[in-house]
């Protein structure tokens, strides 16, 4: 049994590291081979992260986030890994027969894009365009309710305004002769302000829509699965749905892919 470090040790354990690290990270910067500087910009990215999921962990309550069942199509956060591992934001199929509404961890297979005519490799599956399908179609119709919503708050938003200019024309006479003014005004600033912050929250909606369209594009030639590569992961990474209404919620393969998967995975790990 290892002795216990004092918080004196564990000081300077730490400190050694990080100016270990730090010089790596500045060789990478410096380096002449362009790709290098490009590996530090992303290790840095990925310790930002890594540093928030482990602050957050304590409080974590995976009861908060939405139930995910085997099949269902997630957009992980796997980090940065080391040689040929899967890292950075990728697209996962929920491998779990049975994972708990208060599980912490979840099991997926990381997906990538097919990359034009570039052999499959033998331990991976093909999956065709089935993701870019059902993605495509929820996309379709969550962009088709985003602008009905935005639109009409837009007009409702407008209205209220020309409402409100028009009441603040009044004489002071007609003020006071109409008792209800003031509060029709101080209901009209309420209405606007709402219907502004609404407009605000729709348009983040749609910019974060904008971001998925820009990564279906790169779909349409088909996704794999990355079999080889399955991992358990904490639910903090996971990025995409964490709620029921969040894009790829209710985005799940079809059993005949699973199945496809399922034969996969005795192949290769199973005697």
């Amino acid at each position: 049994m290892s002795k216990q470090k004092s918080k004196a040790e564990i000081q300077t354990h730490k400190d050694q590291v990080l100016n270990h690290f730090s010089t790596y990270l500045d060789s990478l910067i410096q380096s002449a081979d362009t790709n290098d500087p490009k590996r530090a910009d992303l290790i840095s990215y990925w310790l930002k992260d890594f540093q928030q999921y482990l602050s957050q962990e304590k409080n974590f309550d995976a009861t908060k986030m939405k139930s995910y069942k085997r099949g269902d199509v997630i957009k992980v956060n796997l980090g940065f890994n080391v040689g040929s591992e899967q890292g950075g934001l990728h697209y996962a199929i929920v491998l779990d027969k049975d994972n708990k509404h208060n599980a912490k961890t979840v099991t997926v297979i990381p997906l990538t894009s097919q990359k034009g005519e570039k052999p499959i490799y033998e331990r991976d599956i093909p999956l065709g365009t089935e993701l870019y399908s059902r993605l495509k179609s929820k996309y379709d119709s969550v962009k088709n309710e985003l602008d009905n919503q935005l639109k009409k708050c837009l007009e409702d938003l407008s209205a209220a305004k020309n409402i409100r200019n028009t009441l603040a024309h009044f004489s002071d006479a007609d003020k006071k002769e109409n008792d209800s003014f003031y509060k029709t005004m101080v209901d009209l600033d309420k209405r606007i302000e709402s219907l502004l912050l609404t407009v605000t929250k729709l348009e983040e909606k749609e910019r974060n829509l904008r971001k998925i369209y820009q990564e279906l594009l790169k779909m349409k030639n088909g996704s794999i699965a990355k079999i080889e590569q399955i991992t358990t992961i904490s639910k903090q990474r996971i990025y995409d749905p964490k709620k029921s209404a969040d894009v790829l919620s209710g985005i799940r393969f079809s059993n005949t892919t699973m199945e496809k998967i399922n034969e996969k995975i005795k192949e290769l790990y199973i005697f």
